[in-house]
């Protein structure tokens, strides 16, 4: 029964770590949020816009999203490199 308990340990210290990692690369503050090129608002992010993290306890982050439908045709050629593919 101790094995039953340390297996099940070991896997709920997984899962807490595990989850944790993503949000390591969170905007916490207002300056890490317009680091990432986004800025801080009450309400919800419109549609571009998508929240990435918080600026305070009642602030939201939002960044743009960054899809490849947004680019324009010279910055989808750069993209492309000959030596990769």
């Amino acid at each position: 029964m101790k094995v039953t308990h340390l297996f099940l340990l070991a896997v709920a210290l997984l899962c807490l770590v595990s989850s944790g990692a993503g949000f390591a690369n969170r905007p916490r503050t207002r300056r890490e949020c317009y680091q990432a090129n986004g800025g801080c608002r009450y309400r919800r992010c419109s549609f571009p816009m998508m929240e990435k993290g918080r600026c305070n306890s009642r602030k939201r982050c939002c960044v743009r999203q960054d899809n490849d439908r947004n680019r324009g045709e010279s910055e989808t050629w750069n993209l492309w490199d000959p030596l990769k593919h």
